[in-house]
């Protein structure tokens, strides 16, 4: 059994543009650990707000209450967040290349009917020309028969 050999150094710098063309794709799909989530806290100008500020501060405070009351530790916003991310890694590349695949669905359906009718044609010619030669040779005989 050989021992294993290392890279050499001509290999290296390849070895390392390698794994600095992963490492978006790293640092995108890199597993974040939760935050702990503090209380929530009301706005203190609460009451100097307008109306619609103060619905939408009360709206926010609930959220947050709610979120702090499933998930203290932030592990709900994490799971979240990646499904968010696999989601749009899933759903955008769909949403771009579905119109393409329809338009070449479509157009090599339009081919195939092409195709078809190439075949069928090709297929009566041998027909169309035994009947239009024995056609042909009935008029050459019947004219032939009446002189």
């Amino acid at each position: 059994m050989t021992p294993p050999t290392l890279p050499s150094p001509e290999d290296q710098p390849l070895e390392a543009a390698r794994l600095e063309d992963d490492e978006p794709l790293r640092q995108w799909l890199m597993v974040n650990p939760p935050q702990p989530l503090g209380p929530p806290h009301v706005d203190p100008a609460l009451p100097q707000l307008s109306g619609l500020e103060r619905a939408a501060e009360v709206l926010r405070y609930t959220a947050q209450c709610t979120e702090h009351w499933l998930s203290p530790h932030g592990t709900l916003r994490e799971w979240f967040r990646r499904n968010l991310r696999l989601a749009f890694a899933v759903v955008i590349p769909l949403l771009v290349m579905a119109p393409v695949v329809t338009l070449l669905f479509d157009q090599l359906r339009g081919w195939s009917a092409s195709a078809l009718d190439i075949a069928t044609n090709l297929a009566r010619m041998p027909a169309v020309t035994f009947t239009m030669l024995l056609s042909a040779a009935g008029v050459f005989l019947y004219r032939w028969l009446l002189r």
